[in-house]
């Protein structure tokens, strides 16, 4: 079709040169092609405009399904599924319908990476996602390289800042800088001096147990010790008598909903 539009432009440009030097019924002549060509050729932009608008715009939710944080996964992929439907009933975007393939990202990047290729395969061209901070940082270079934009609704760890994400990657949470800042302002508040904290050993656990540390000891607070538990851990009687040695007036868990019961 691209061919055949600059065919019928180059006609277009010969008829007018030649018009430009021929007698007035020539002229004439020459207008009714060039009108005739014209109009072909906005017939053909229209149709063309009208097949890119048909096509739907692909997109994908990456959320924790199964793991870790399933009991939050499926009320964030019920809201995107909402979002689209009211999308598609305001006619789309820009003429385009939107659909949603739904993945199962668990807090794991290798359920992670699977659910990433099989979306990527079904054409999706942008991810809502991954929820868990370690998952995202597991999966982002693979999207990267497809070219696909990858936006996380949870994402905290304060390592995202520091990504050359190549303008593929983007999150609606703040950084754990902000939420370590607040909860040592809220222990300082209720006059705590001193504290230990147990956390997950990951991208997120770490980064907020060190922003929240620092940010304690920056008021004047005393951080006793620093405890991270493996994500996979059923079993957590070592890392709890571990926190409780150092006497802390207050301890802070940085935790998940299923692994943060066991603690």
């Amino acid at each position: 079709m691209k061919n055949r539009k600059a065919l019928a432009l180059i006609a277009i440009l010969a008829l007018v040169a030649a018009a430009c030097g021929g007698s007035d019924d020539a002229a004439e002549e020459v207008i009714e092609e060039v009108t005739e060509a014209v109009e072909e050729v906005v017939e053909e932009v229209e149709e063309a405009i009208e097949e890119v608008t048909s096509d739907p715009l692909v997109l994908a939710s990456l959320m924790p399904l199964s793991g870790d944080l399933a009991s939050l996964g499926p009320g964030i992929a019920l809201g995107a599924a909402l979002a689209v439907e009211q999308i598609n009933a305001a006619g789309g975007i820009n003429g385009q319908p939107v659909v949603l393939i739904e993945g199962d990202s668990g807090c794991d990047g290798a359920v992670a990476l699977t659910s990433l290729n099989d979306v990527i395969a079904q054409g999706a061209q942008g991810v809502m996602g991954a929820a868990c901070s370690s998952t995202s940082l597991a999966i982002l270079d693979t999207a990267i390289a497809a070219k696909v934009v990858m936006i996380s609704p949870s994402n905290t760890s304060p390592q995202f800042t520091k990504i050359d994400n190549k303008g593929f990657y983007a999150r609606t949470a703040p950084s754990d800088l902000l939420q370590g800042d607040v909860l040592a302002s809220l222990l300082v508040e209720d006059g705590v001096q001193t504290v230990s904290i147990i956390s997950r050993a990951d991208s997120y656990g770490r980064g907020l147990a060190e922003a929240t540390a620092a940010a304690f000891e920056a008021a004047g607070g005393t951080v006793k010790t620093i405890v991270y538990h493996a994500t996979d851990a059923t079993e957590f009687s070592s890392e709890v008598t571990a926190v409780g040695k150092g006497g802390a007036e207050a301890i802070v868990g940085i935790l998940f909903p299923e692994t943060g019961c066991g603690v």
